[in-house]
């Protein structure tokens, strides 16, 4: 019986750590967007270990300097290969900092804010 105590006690703790980390990326979203006309992506420390490596800092840098066509364009652009520059890609949208438009056949990468912010907690 302690067994079913002690999950339900642990699964009640991981939601309300969610919703106060929930809570906290929204606030610091308003603190951020107060006075700016500026879009801001938060992201969780522990994420961002994972999505901010310097490959895919470069693409999303890229993304926001330069008028990329498509997912081949930055490729090119970049001197790396296209699967692999997809790859990227797709953990970056996956995770809400990049989103793509459809321009005829070819999917155009953009960023989904204009800053990126690590959360501090």
């Amino acid at each position: 019986m302690s067994s079913k105590t002690d999950t339900q006690t642990s699964q009640n703790q991981v939601s309300r750590n969610f919703v106060e980390d929930q809570e906290a990326r929204e606030f610091i979203n308003r603190v951020l967007k107060r006075d700016r006309d500026e879009t801001v992506n938060v992201i969780p420390k522990e994420l961002a270990r994972e999505l901010l490596t310097e490959k895919k800092l470069e693409i999303l840098e890229t993304v926001q300097e330069e008028n990329i066509e498509s997912m081949r364009g930055l490729a090119r652009k970049l001197g790396r290969d296209p699967g692999i520059v997809k790859k990227d890609l797709d953990k970056l949208w996956k995770n809400g900092l990049i989103d793509y438009e459809k321009e005829g056949n070819k999917k155009k990468p953009v960023r989904t804010a204009d800053k990126i912010v690590i959360e501090p907690f």
